[in-house]
């Protein structure tokens, strides 16, 4: 390929692209200091919130671009659309689709729908409309408009593209719909009453016309529930059967409740500050919050609840399961969590959600978690680098990478022919060492996990106690009986660096050391003992220690162990080390107490019970973050389509492929597979130029993220 032709094509690229350069996440607290991991809870606005059975939605207070924030309540996920910078209001969910009413164009407002499948955005009404109270049920979605200064229902039928007026008496209000009935209030005889609009034969029925008023309609099957004033003035929530047609009084002596939502057989209601509900047909009252906000009213779908509430200038969203009677965790929360593991700017720990064990990913950058395994199925020991996750799914035995930056879940090992070792693999970058059971033998696998490449690097008879890789460098400790074998191999030239025979456990890689804990016999206790790469030697790490140092840690220049030199028989703790300057480093705290401390990236993670014994997460950084893993800040979770650059620069569709797309979503891979893959995107212009006059174009990839 002419080199002139592709510095042409990256001088006009560095012209018309604006430099952008992301920067290491460090914690708060900077290094040293202990940081309790709580991943941010939603904090709807008064714009309003909604929940279906699928999704729940809302917008963030702190989100200056007023995005609705679409949560998938299965997975734990989130993405957020319209992110325009206008004011919005009443979001609402069903399905597929997420309407709402969007300022853009004026201060009246448009209601606007957004198909999650097809991700794409609509507008639905033109510039008469003067929308508010939404409703959306199934392909419908029902408002009252004050068009013309009239208050009507209109309803738009999705699938047919069409708008229906459907009342005419310029005093209706308050629509709800399920199926296709449409239920609302009306004081077109004065008081407020209760009608219905059956859009499948456009009929209107009025259908509660009791003395005095009704008003607030909300409808799920056959019930209809609404606040209602005929007993002696006071006002209290009725429902209404249409399968028998009978008013019944829910309520008795209520302090003035408000707001009734109808969902899975209960009645939903405010009363005072208290969120309460009562099954259909029944007279005891349960509660759900006593604190709730009511400037956000609740909404509910099935036996869910979502409600807020506020506390200290801030609102936090919840999610009730009225069968099971207790909070249902968001995606993000870490109920009982375990194992975790780190990066620089990621977490990735074990929790329960829906009876099964689920793989978290916390980013630290924004504080939000979410699931990467697969929701139904028992997962654990998750590892983690700034670009990649794996772990071991329980239920399939086997074991999956997940691409952080591409929301891509990959098979490493194949269900039907792999036997992968649990527990037994590390993470490097984009690769991942493992040990895979064949018949007799255990083979040490590495994998390069952009490509799925396979390179086997030993096979051994007995199960090997570690294996490790990091760089070019991959470890694992064989099992021969009364002692063991380490071995320290570069895969790159297929050679063996270091051999060693011991007994011999926990190998671990890092900058320019190999570290491992070693049964000494004389003192029949256990020491740690280093290998100095550039040097060639070995050493022990501590001269005359007593006691046992085991299971050590390594990433970079830092050093993690279990030490019982200072504990009880049986008992250990944890100490940091700091190989570079061959001295103790940062330590956890006095109030710590540490179970399953993982050492990764720049920091150490662990779990905590100092809160009442309740374990949670925390965290240290332990060193300088490093911009050095696979890619930068990743773009959008998401698809992508990838290329060869060669091929796009010899038939000139390059620019064709990308000029709808957002530069930090074309991204430059180079050295794919290898220990040396780097990628950055088009905003990191300086960088892309350094190496594409150097690597053959047929060598460059280019993806293209949705």
């Amino acid at each position: 390929m002419n080199k002139k032709r592709v510095q042409g094509f990256v001088a006009a690229t560095l012209m018309a692209t604006a430099l952008w350069s992301g920067s290491p996440v460090q914690a708060a607290g900077g290094i040293g200091y202990e940081e309790k991991l709580s991943p941010e809870m939603p904090s709807p606005t008064q714009a309003g919130i909604d929940i279906s059975t699928d999704y729940a939605v809302w917008i963030n207070e702190d989100d200056d671009d007023q995005g609705i924030v679409v949560y998938d309540m299965d997975n734990g996920t989130s993405f957020v659309v319209a992110a325009n910078g206008k004011d919005k209001l009443l979001p609402k969910v069903d399905g597929k689709y997420v309407v709402w009413i969007d300022t853009r164009h004026d201060s009246q407002g448009d209601i606007y729908l957004y198909d999650i499948d097809k991700k794409q955005e609509k507008r639905l009404t033109t510039d008469a409309a003067v929308p508010s109270q939404l409703a959306l049920e199934g392909k419908y979605v029902v408002w009252t408009d004050k068009r013309g200064g009239k208050s009507d229902i209109y309803a738009y039928d999705i699938t047919a593209g069409t708008e229906k007026k459907l009342t005419a008496s310029g005093v209706a209000s308050s629509p709800d719909i399920d199926r296709s009935l449409v239920v609302y209030e009306d004081t077109r005889h004065g008081d407020s009453d209760i009608f219905t609009y059956d859009l499948s034969t456009n009929t209107e029925n009025k259908i509660v016309s009791s003395k005095k008023i009704q008003k607030h309609p909300s409808i799920d099957g056959d019930t209809i529930a609404y606040e209602d004033n005929q007993y002696d003035g006071y006002y209290e929530i009725s429902t209404y059967d249409l399968r028998t047609k009978r008013e019944k009084r829910l309520t008795n002596g209520a302090d003035r409740p408000t707001n009734p939502r109808v969902s899975g057989g209960y009645v939903i209601f405010e009363e005072d500050d208290s969120l309460q509900f009562m099954e259909v047909g029944e007279t005891y009252v349960e509660t759900i919050e006593r604190d709730y906000y009511k400037k956000i009213v609740h909404a509910a779908d099935g036996y869910n609840v979502f409600y807020t509430t506020y506390e200290d200038g801030e609102t936090t969203g919840h999610i009730y399961d009225i069968d099971e009677e207790e909070e249902v965790s968001f995606g993000a929360e870490a109920d009982n969590p375990s194992l975790p593991a780190a990066s620089d700017r990621y977490v990735v720990y074990v929790t329960e959600v829906d009876r099964s064990d689920v793989i978290m990913l916390m980013d630290l950058a924004s504080n939000q978690a979410k699931i990467i395994s697969n929701p139904d199925h028992d997962s654990s020991r998750p590892v983690v680098t700034d670009s990649w996750a794996a772990f071991y799914d329980d239920s399939e035995d086997v074991l999956y990478a997940y691409e952080i930056k591409t929301g891509k879940l990959k098979a490493v090992s194949e269900e039907d022919e792999d036997v992968p070792v649990e527990e037994k693999y590390e993470i490097d970058k984009g690769n991942l060492v493992w040990l895979n059971k064949q018949g007799r033998n255990y083979v040490v696998t590495l994998t390069g996990l952009s490509r799925l490449t396979h390179q086997e690097i030993a096979s051994v008879r007995s199960e090997p106690h570690s294996v490790d890789v990091y760089g070019n460098l991959v470890s694992y400790v064989e099992d021969s009986g009364d002692e063991g074998e380490l071995n320290l191999y570069d895969y790159t030239t297929e050679t063996l660096e270091y051999q060693r025979d011991g007994v011999i456990e926990n190998a671990q890689i890092g900058d320019d050391y190999l570290v491992w804990s070693e049964k000494t016999e004389e003192t029949q206790t256990w020491d740690l003992y280093y290998y100095n790469i550039a040097s060639n030697r070995a050493f022990p790490l501590f001269k005359r220690a007593t006691g046992d140092q085991v299971r050590p840690q390594v990433s970079r220049g830092m050093l993690v162990f279990e030490d019982n030199r200072r504990t009880d028989p049986g008992e250990y703790e944890y100490q940091a080390y700091d190989l570079e300057e061959m001295k103790y480093s940062y330590s956890m705290s006095g109030e710590a107490v540490a179970t399953q401390a993982n050492l990764g990236g720049n920091r150490l993670v662990w779990v905590d019970e100092r809160e009442k014994g309740e374990p949670v997460l925390y965290t240290m950084e332990v060193g300088e973050a490093r911009d050095d893993d696979d890619s930068t800040v990743p773009p959008d979770v998401g698809e992508y389509k990838e290329y060869v650059f060669e091929d796009l620069i010899a038939d000139d569709s390059f620019f064709d492929i990308v000029n709808d797309t957002d530069p930090e979503k074309v991204v430059f891979v180079f050295y794919a597979d290898t220990d040396d893959e780097v990628s950055y995107d088009l905003t990191e212009i300086e960088d892309i130029i350094e190496l594409i006059v150097d690597v053959p174009a047929d060598e460059v990839l280019v993806r293209i993220y949705e």
